[in-house]
């Protein structure tokens, strides 16, 4: 019958797989902050968007005079 070898890794081998563990582990925190710096972005957009609101809602509501001007944020 034929005898199993038994597999012996080699410092060449050892330091492909570092190598390989470490540039995955490099890409997967790049993914994760290019996606939170995009959620930021978004979340950063949407308040400034309803800034704008109120803004434009106090500038219309100073134009026609009205008292009170209500610029509560929408919901």
């Amino acid at each position: 019958m034929a005898k199993k070898r038994k597999i012996q890794l080699q410092k060449r081998d050892w330091a492909i797989i570092v190598l390989f563990v470490a540039l995955t582990m490099t890409n997967f925190i790049q993914y994760q902050i290019v996606k939170t710096n995009e959620q930021n972005l978004k979340v950063e957009g949407s308040s400034w968007l309803s800034h704008q609101v109120q803004i434009n809602k106090l500038k219309a509501c100073i134009d026609e005079g009205m008292k009170p001007c209500d610029i509560t944020p929408p919901q």
